[in-house]
């Protein structure tokens, strides 16, 4: 997968590329509350794991999300 902004001339710009097993979310807008800048592309065919802000929230209670 990768992670890409567009500028007002139409260039993708690659942030970032993700191998097999990666998971990729844009952390300031997770964490933030806030919609990202970002496009996330998948370049073959992919698994979506959708969580909630609580699911993220319950998650980093746990001791092997924080450490």
């Amino acid at each position: 997968m990768k992670q890409y902004s567009g500028d007002d001339l139409g260039k993708e710009n690659v942030i970032n590329l993700y191998l097999e097993n990666w998971w990729v979310a844009d952390r300031e807008s997770l964490l933030g509350s806030k919609p990202t800048i970002y496009n996330i592309e998948a370049c073959e065919d992919t698994k979506i794991l959708m969580i909630s802000q609580e699911g993220i929230k319950e998650m980093t209670k746990v001791t092997a999300f924080t450490n």
